[in-house]
This record gives structure tokens, C-alpha cells and sequence, in this order.
């Protein structure tokens, strides 16, 4: 640019016509060099510019002095762009024009730097954003069977109708899901076989224990009746006082008869309950006052002053509660004398009877059995006094449970929820009843 800017000024005549030539040859150049290019007199006043954003009127007055007194090429670098300032002469040592050159590589570099840094930016931004959208996509096609199958499994429960999956895929999911529906129908059968099971040897077992305790009277019955026929044939005897105590003996058999199957009946059919409003206070004092009359063992009572109500059935919390003092009067040998406590009192929101007796306690391996039928550490009875008190108390939503340390005694505890009454006080004052 330099070189054909010169040339044009020696072909001229003087100073004056050089700056119009060169006028006329910069816009030529202006095509060919990307460069800002501009035209100043010898006085630092613009005469042509390339770009026409420029709006600078002349040199800087600094600047301007400066070639004026140095004329030499002086170059001003910024951040984005280098100008350099070139003196023209003409004849001698003073310029008469300067001619201005803008280096545009280092702000179009600069600019197609920072453009391609931010398309590239943009593009991975939106791959990101896409990537971030198929993922999510993709993960909860993956993650809800799986989530599905999760609080089905959590769900999942043995004597209960479980609900299969849906899944129309062939892929590794839907195999899991099959497995899944397969094992609830091996679960359902394999639980509908052991309930089977249970049920017949629950069966059994009673068949095993109603023919025991039948067989128990029907053995005297049979001796008296052929004492009483073998007294009959023999001569001399008079037969009367033998028939008066084999009656006797029959009729008290034949009632333990009636009683055993009027327990089996019981258990087989749960008696309807007619829950009402039971103050427990009355009740326990009415079991105490049937069984404190024992000469041979000390029966008290413990209860608070206030009143404990609970929504129950009277007559089955009596018959639950004469058949807890009953066993513990059974429990306690011979050879000590018996000490049985009856108390009661309210734990959180729920009332408490506790039978504690002083007898031979429960061997550990029988713990387990305590509550399930034909259970008993008794030589007779049909062992379904427990068995039924539990079921009863749990549909009161109540819960039966003992404690017990061998040859010192057992605690068994009736747990009921108290009615909800505003008049219930938790006080904690208690009387004592001998």
C-alpha cells in the first residue's frame, strides 16, 4: 500500500496534486487490503478514509507533533487493532501528507476468535441440553418399571392377593418382570399348599386332643358302669347304694363332657361381642372379690382411684381374667403358699391388668406355645383358655403377653386402649385391696 502510494507521488507535480492522486488510487487499494486506510494533509486533516465509521477530523495533536518532529513511521498498538501513521514526501524533508494504515488482523482475528468460541460454546450447550433431554428420557424408561417393581416388592406379602406387572418389552426389564410375575403364582401356590397343610394338621391335632380329653371320663364311666353291673349279679347285695354313687359318677363325667365340648365349641366359634363402655376398676374388683376367700393363699388387689374405661365385652374380660387367676392358682405348688397379685393401672392411653402369681413359671421351651392351642402345664384341661383369651382381646385391638422366671413365678399382662373420654385423668394415686 505503502510503495504505491509513493509512486503516485512522484509522478506528480507537486504536493497539492499528489494528494489528489493519491485520492483517487486508495479506494483501488481499498478493494484489494482488508486495512482501514486514511489520508491526512500536511496539516493532520483528514482528506479520505476507507471506512466511513471513522469519524476522526484530523491527527491527534500529539501524535501529530510527534511525526512532525521525528517523520518516521510511528505505529499506536490497543487491545484489538494496531494504526500505523507513514509521513509522505514529496520534495525534501518535510512530509505533505500521512497516510494511515489499520492492521485489521489482530481485531478480526480477535473477533473470529471470540465468534468461534462462542458458536462453539452455543453448541455445546445445546448438545448438552439435548444429551441432558435424552438421558432423562431414557432413564425413566429404565427407572419406572423398575421403581414400579420396587413398591410392588415392598408391597409384596405372602396370604394376599398380589397384583402382576404389565410390561410389553422383550428386553432385560420385561425378563425381570416375568420372574416377577411368575414368582407371585409360586408364592400363591406354595402359600395356599401350606395353609392347606396347616389347616390339616391344625386338624389333626384337635381330633388327637378331643379324642384324649374324651377318652379322660369315659374311662370311670366304663369301670363304674361294670362295677355297678357285676354288683348287680352278685346275690345278697343290695344294688341300691351302688346305682345312687354310679349315678353320681356318671353325672359328674357326663358334665365334663359337656364342659369339654362346649370349650371346643367356644374356640371354633367365637361368641359375638357386645362391646360397651366397661369400667375396669369394677370389673377387677368383682374377680378379686370371687377368688380372695382362699384360706390357703393371699389374693390382693392393686387399682388406681380414677376410674379406667375401655369399649369391650364385660363378660368375656371376666371370663379372660377368672381364667388368668385360675391358672395362676393352678401354677403354684403344693408346698408354698400362694401369693397372687391382681393390678391395674394405665400405661400411655391404654389400660393394664396384670396377674402375677408366685407358681412354678413357664419352662423356656414352652413360651412359644403359650397362646396356641391344646396348649397346657396341666395334667387335664383342653389347654384353649389362652388361646382363646388372645383372640378375644384382640378384637378388643388390645394385646395379652406374659413374663416369667421359672420356679419364682409368671406376670401376664392384659393390654386394652382406653376409651376417650375428657373426664380420664392420668393420675397414678392407687388403693390396695386385700
Amino acid at each position: 500500500i505503502v510503495n504505491s502510494v509513493r509512486n503516485e507521488a512522484y509522478l506528480s507535480q507537486d504536493g497539492q496534486s499528489a494528494i489528489v492522486k493519491i485520492q483517487n488510487k486508495l479506494p483501488e487499494l481499498s478493494l484489494y487490503y482488508p486495512h482501514v486506510i486514511q489520508l491526512f494533509d500536511g496539516n493532520g486533516q483528514l482528506q479520505y478514509s476507507s471506512d466511513a465509521s471513522e469519524n476522526i477530523a484530523r491527527i491527534p495533536w500529539d501524535l501529530f507533533n510527534d511525526l512532525k518532529a521525528n517523520l518516521q513511521v510511528k505505529s499506536i498498538s490497543q487491545e484489538n487493532y494496531r494504526k500505523s501513521f507513514v509521513p509522505l514526501f514529496y520534495e525534501g524533508n518535510e512530509a505533505f501528507a500521512f497516510l494511515s494504515i489499520e492492521d485489521p488482523g489482530m481485531q478480526t482475528g480477535y473477533q473470529s476468535i471470540y465468534d468461534f468460541i462462542g458458536t462453539l460454546l452455543n453448541v455445546y450447550v445445546f448438545l448438552f441440553l439435548l444429551a441432558g433431554a435424552i438421558g432423562i428420557f431414557l432413564s425413566n424408561s429404565i427407572t419406572m418399571p423398575l421403581r414400579n417393581l420396587a413398591e410392588k416388592l415392598k408391597e409384596f406379602k405372602i396370604g394376599r392377593q398380589n397384583e402382576p406387572l404389565q410390561w410389553e418389552g422383550n428386553d432385560e426389564i420385561g425378563t425381570l418382570i416375568n420372574d416377577y410375575n411368575n414368582l407371585i403364582h409360586q408364592v400363591q401356590e406354595s402359600a395356599d399348599i401350606i395353609a392347606r397343610t396347616e389347616r390339616d394338621t391344625a386338624w389333626r391335632e384337635m381330633a388327637k386332643q378331643v379324642a384324649h380329653e374324651i377318652k379322660n371320663p369315659l374311662t370311670p364311666m366304663k369301670l363304674s358302669l361294670q362295677y355297678l353291673q357285676r354288683a348287680i349279679q352278685s346275690e345278697g347285695v343290695d344294688p341300691k347304694p351302688m346305682i345312687k354313687r354310679v349315678s353320681a359318677t356318671l353325672i359328674e363325667q357326663i358334665d365334663n363332657l359337656s364342659n369339654i365340648a362346649n370349650e371346643f365349641s367356644n374356640f371354633a366359634k367365637m361368641p359375638k361381642s357386645n362391646n360397651e363402655k366397661v369400667i375396669l376398676n369394677e370389673l377387677v374388683e368383682a374377680v378379686h372379690d370371687l377368688f380372695r376367700k382362699r384360706d390357703d393363699m393371699d389374693i390382693t388387689l392393686s387399682e388406681p382411684i380414677n376410674e379406667l374405661y375401655v369399649f369391650a365385652d364385660r363378660n368375656q374380660l371376666v371370663r379372660i381374667l377368672n381364667n388368668l387367676v385360675k391358672n395362676a392358682i393352678q401354677a403354684i405348688p403344693t408346698d408354698r403358699r400362694g401369693k397372687i397379685n391382681i393390678a391395674l393401672y394405665q400405661r400411655d392411653q391404654n389400660a393394664v391388668v396384670e396377674v402375677k402369681d408366685n407358681g412354678i413359671g413357664i419352662p423356656d421351651h414352652m413360651k412359644k406355645k403359650v397362646f396356641t392351642p391344646n396348649f397346657t402345664t396341666k395334667s387335664s384341661g383342653t389347654g384353649l383358655g389362652l388361646a382363646i383369651s388372645a383372640n378375644i382381646i384382640e378384637g378388643f385391638n388390645g394385646k395379652i403377653y406374659f413374663d416369667t422366671i421359672e420356679n419364682e413365678g409368671t406376670r401376664f399382662y392384659v393390654e386394652i386402649p382406653l376409651m376417650r373420654l375428657s373426664e380420664h385423668s392420668t393420675g397414678v394415686h392407687r388403693v390396695t385391696l386385700d
